[in-house]
């Protein structure tokens, strides 16, 4: 870290969003369980950036879309201090990449949290990306590094009503999710067979 924010050992193009975000490194193979409560960070910058290409968040394959919108599973909140009720669930900001209609019952069932305590399952009209989130680095007046993680960095902060003494300087961000603000609600019935008419894996190779 310097005085002009956050990098890495020969960091490349590969390493920085088109916003400038500094994001982690992740290499190595895949192996054990997939984690649905701890979406690898990689994997959700690659689901979540392109509003025209949103990808499942099991399966990386394209989220089903059809006339309604994207689908999404969107978790209920726990209830805690860093994960309050919020009064226009489910019409929120997340961090939940969308899901294939295949994969959907599998990351419903398998997601510890949505099991506990429950979740919604609709088609999303409209998916803006609105921040990204991750870890600020900081000088400290003491001489050492001051961490703030959860820090949430807007893409346009004065939109959100922000006040310029709390805007997360993104130089000093190591991002780990981009946040999608979800409206345009339509609900879903994960049991509604006619859901899955044509249902496929979203990463099965085509011919």
């Amino acid at each position: 870290m310097s005085r002009d924010g956050l990098t890495y050992d020969g960091a490349g193009p590969a390493d920085r969003d088109p916003e400038g975000f500094l994001w982690p490194q992740v290499i190595g193979p895949e192996t054990g369980r997939y984690l649905y409560a701890d979406v690898n960070p990689v994997k959700q910058r690659l689901a979540m950036q392109s509003p025209h290409r949103l990808l499942c968040q099991v399966g990386m394959g394209p989220a089903t879309r059809t006339a309604t919108g994207v689908l999404w599973l969107v978790p209920k909140a726990t209830g805690t201090a860093q994960d309050p009720v919020h009064p226009r669930w489910p019409e929120i900001r997340t961090t939940e990449p969308p899901v294939c209609a295949f994969h959907a019952p599998y990351a419903a069932r398998d997601c510890k949290r949505m099991r506990r305590f429950g979740y919604g399952a609709f088609f999303v009209r409209k998916a803006e990306l609105v921040a990204v989130e991750g870890t600020v680095y900081r000088p400290s007046p003491a001489g050492g590094i001051e961490v703030f993680k959860g820090a949430v960095c807007e893409l346009d902060p004065f939109g959100e009503e922000e006040q310029p003494e709390s805007i997360v300087d993104p130089r000093f961000m190591l991002a780990r999710h981009l946040v999608r603000r979800l409206r345009g609600m339509t609900p879903v019935d994960l049991s509604d067979p006619e859901l899955y008419l044509n249902a496929v894996p979203c990463n099965q190779e085509e011919g």
